[in-house]
């Protein structure tokens, strides 16, 4: 039984991690022709996989996700410095924590109808990544990274400035709180499917 349960982790781990790639790559390429559609479908997703993947596997699916997605962008060159791949990774992993602790721990308690959990963590989860994305990428990384790297004409350095602070602003919360609401529509389907066990159990 623990063998299967094994499997099982593994595989829907696998699988939410996947979409999650596989739409960073692909739907980002699809969506090129408009940069702003691109990140809105690309980060829903992810954000979709996160909270699926602390719901149904607990909290070091969620948490592998987290710190795995961050890569294929780093990879590919959208991420050029490895110090935001860190704090995107963070960001990621907030919101996995958020839901981990309000919806499968029942911090408010057990008897709090799911809808209500889940709404008090999109609201909470999404405002905690955006808070650690905009403070890590707009003040410590612009303040301590870029600015300091004597390599970047100023020209070049504004450009960056400005994108990370559109990248870095309200898209973040919008993102995180469509793959929140899609995430519940998807696991209330899925939910008698997937799960073994009920949400609060231990994880």
């Amino acid at each position: 039984m623990k063998s299967r349960k094994q499997i099982l982790w593994i595989t829907q781990t696998a699988m939410l991690l996947a979409i999650a790639l596989i739409s960073q790559v692909y739907l980002t390429n699809l969506l090129a022709f408009n940069a702003l559609v691109s990140q809105l479908a690309v980060g829903s997703i992810v954000n979709l996989c996160l909270v699926l993947s602390v719901l149904t596997c607990g909290f070091f699916s969620g948490f592998s996700i987290a710190f795995c997605t961050p890569f294929i962008p780093f990879l590919l060159g959208r991420i050029a410095y490895p110090q935001q791949l860190i704090i995107v990774a963070f960001g990621n992993l907030i919101i996995v924590f958020i839901f981990w602790l309000v919806c499968r721990k029942k911090l408010f308690g057990a008897n709090l109808r799911e809808s209500v959990s889940w709404g008090i963590a999109t609201i909470i989860g999404a405002a905690a990544k955006f808070l650690v994305l905009w403070i890590g990428m707009t003040k410590i990384f612009v303040d301590l990274v870029l600015k300091n790297d004597a390599t970047i004409p100023a020209a070049k350095l504004e450009k960056m400035t400005a994108a990370i602070a559109v990248n870095f602003t309200w898209s973040q919360i919008v993102t995180a709180a469509i793959g929140c609401v899609l995430a519940y529509a998807v696991y209330r389907v899925l939910k008698n499917v997937l799960l073994e066990k009920p949400v609060n159990a231990k994880n």
